[in-house]
């Protein structure tokens, strides 16, 4: 009985204790034409999997799995800034044209979510809400649900 708590204990200690991962080191050539330096918001994000690579270039975004040597468009998707992902990976946020949208890594139609003048960043949430700031000038945050709708600020 004493050996089978202490199996039982050490398992339950285990199981809360942070998992090591190795540092990797990402190393990732971009076509020349790449252009990267956007002054809102990210212009490289990686998938929460480590997976895919989508960037913001000459105001549009671009996805790459990093087990394929090139990238393809995101058609839809002029004048993008700012993009996060989706926690699942298969969606991407961005700004464009005074709207938070959203597109599927695999392409497709962008769809509006909501109103967002001059947003400036946001986040996705693991219960399908993504906060976001809409407009820089009033600071605040508003909830968005990935279906889209009316944003109430927090």
């Amino acid at each position: 009985m004493a050996v089978l708590l202490g199996v039982t204990s050490w398992a339950v200690w285990r199981a809360t204790q942070p998992v090591e991962r190795p540092l990797v080191r990402l190393d990732v050539d971009l076509d020349p034409d790449v252009s990267l330096g956007s002054s809102r918001g990210a212009d490289t994000i990686l998938s929460p999997d480590g997976s895919r690579l989508v960037y913001v270039s000459q105001r549009s975004l671009f996805t790459r799995r990093l087990d394929q040597p090139n990238a393809s468009d995101l058609a839809g998707t002029e004048g993008a800034y700012a993009p996060f992902f989706s926690p699942d990976g298969q969606w991407v946020a961005f700004f464009a044209q005074g709207k938070l949208k959203k597109i599927s890594v695999e392409g497709g139609a962008a769809i509006d979510l909501c109103d967002a003048g001059t947003g400036v960043g946001g986040s996705w949430g693991e219960d399908g809400n993504l906060i976001a700031a809409l407009c820089s000038s009033d600071g605040g945050l508003s909830r968005i649900p990935a279906a889209g709708g009316a944003p109430p600020s927090l």
